[in-house]
């Protein structure tokens, strides 16, 4: 691990994206897949999610869950930073850099869940928790979708997300409707809150710490 000489808020982005690149070559990654989205640790307090596949959207979310949740519930990861550079000049994207709180522990897929029979209630909970987090009408942008706008990502929208950005909750009907067409029914949620929901469930994205409070790390 590279001593911590640098300041996240402060550096520069050339120095921390080439941090990122050494850091993964000599330690490699704590999460995620090589040549996709990986997870390294950087110090003891701070990891980054680095790829083509990390957005502002993600990073404002992950801000305003963190900001929002009851901690004696979940903990979500602070963000410290991110950013976002040109991937390859050959292709159409960028790569995006969050920095976050590193939490350390034990992923949920590392536990027999069997043994440890009150984790699938305490899930549970948590859903359930991010469900009655609200998205007021007053925050700025407080359209369905990520925080502050964005194309929504995640099991519900498919392998490329929803492929379009929701202005109001007509545009998301819309999107819901000309699908469920296909069943001959239909959905109307204008009466419905816009609440937190988590859109990738999945245990080797939960984390519990050491002081056995569960962590969303994605």
């Amino acid at each position: 691990m590279a001593d911590q000489t640098w300041d996240v808020h402060t550096a520069s982005e050339d120095m921390l994206t080439e941090l990122c690149h050494q850091t993964e070559k000599l330690n490699g990654i704590i999460g995620g897949y090589k040549g996709a989205i990986q997870v390294i640790k950087l110090s003891n307090d701070i990891a980054v999610k680095v790829g083509r596949g990390v957005t502002a959207a993600e990073a404002r979310t992950q801000e305003f869950t963190h900001q929002n949740v009851n901690p004696s519930i979940v903990h979500v990861p602070q963000v410290y930073r991110f950013f976002e550079r040109d991937y390859d000049p050959r292709w159409n994207g960028s790569e995006g850099y969050l920095f976050m709180e590193y939490v350390p522990g034990r992923t949920l897929a590392e536990l027999d869940l069997d043994v440890r029979d009150d984790i699938v209630p305490r899930i549970a909970q948590i859903i359930a928790h991010l469900g009655q987090i609200e998205v007021r009408d007053d925050l700025k942008d407080a359209v369905p979708g990520p925080i502050g706008g964005g194309s929504p990502r995640g099991s519900l929208w498919g392998e490329d997300g929803a492929g379009e950005t929701f202005t109001c909750v007509s545009d998301l009907n819309s999107w819901l409707n000309k699908r469920l067409s296909l069943l001959k029914k239909s959905i109307d949620l204008h009466d419905s809150p816009l609440v937190l929901c988590h859109l990738d469930l999945a245990r080797r994205n939960m984390i519990l710490r050491d002081d056995n409070t569960i962590s969303l790390a994605d």
